[in-house]
């Protein structure tokens, strides 16, 4: 191939998406690649990098690539509240 060929392929955007299970949150300064997948009822650490789909609900996923850190109750107040913030 030419150069200037490949240069023209390898500039394409592949766009796939990420999910984010249902009552899940972030902290800031987070990396979420394309095709992550986060669970229901998940954090993610702030300034974590996630870069793969978990699968295992109710707990909480940090560092530099994202792992299993601990387990979140069901009952804790985040997961519970019935509006606004939880205090």
């Amino acid at each position: 191939m030419r150069p200037a060929l490949v240069l023209s392929i390898l500039r394409k955007a592949v766009i796939v998406p990420i999910n984010s299970g249902t009552n899940c949150f972030m902290g800031s300064s987070c990396v979420i690649l394309s095709g992550s997948v986060l669970p229901d009822h998940c954090v993610l650490g702030a300034l974590s990098l996630q870069n793969k789909t978990h699968t295992q609900t109710w707990g909480l996923y940090a560092c530099q690539p994202d792992q299993w850190r601990k387990p979140i109750a069901p009952d804790a107040a985040y997961f519970n509240r019935e509006r606004g913030f939880v205090l």
